[in-house]
């Protein structure tokens, strides 16, 4: 396992933490060159609380940490859901603000946070 830091962020309906860019830079270099692949188009995250009414947390203590650094482990072992590029990431303080919002450790249908760092490309994706 590594560890790295991010900073916490609100806005009004989702809960991130922002990660190093340079760190996604580095675990999509791990990407075979002959699978292609994009970016992600929004800054690399973990997604603690997903936004658009999908999760009702407890509004009183929204944006009680907004800016704080919180700590998360992860180990490089990409993983490919048809779509997606990413690792899982673990965090006891990520899960510890969820709980504080009155919502379960992880969000439903995962059992741990995660990183996109690329998704997959698909020859008609450009009108190709």
């Amino acid at each position: 396992m590594y560890t790295s830091i991010g900073k916490l962020r609100y806005t009004n309906d989702q809960v991130i933490l922002l990660v190093d860019r340079s760190l996604v830079r580095y675990l999509r270099s791990l990407i075979p060159k002959y699978v292609e692949h994009r970016a992600q188009a929004n800054k690399p995250h973990i997604t603690v609380v997903r936004g658009s009414g999908i999760e009702l947390p407890d509004l009183t203590q929204w944006g009680l940490h907004e800016g704080e650094i919180v700590e998360f482990e992860y180990w490089p072992l990409i993983q490919f859901d048809d779509r997606y590029y990413s690792i899982s990431v673990q965090s006891k303080g990520l899960e510890e603000i969820r709980e504080e919002l009155g919502l379960p450790k992880h969000r439903v249908g995962f059992n741990d946070f995660h990183i996109t760092i690329a998704r997959a490309f698909f020859e008609n994706e450009y009108g190709n």
